[in-house]
């Protein structure tokens, strides 16, 4: 079965790279989740890794 596709375009109209965009935002919530618990970074990963699965 074919894999269903999603064009994601800005207010501007500009095509977005999903991937990117993803990548960007999880480094974000990470590095908040570490400083919000005051826990590492590697801490902050595994919490949300669980929290994803």
């Amino acid at each position: 079965m074919p894999r269903a596709i999603k064009i994601v375009s800005d207010f501007d109209g500009v095509w977005t790279d999903q991937a990117a965009e993803v990548d960007a935002v999880r480094a974000f919530v990470v590095d908040e989740l570490a400083r919000l618990a005051a826990c590492t970074r590697a801490q902050a990963e595994q919490g949300y890794a669980a929290m994803v699965a």
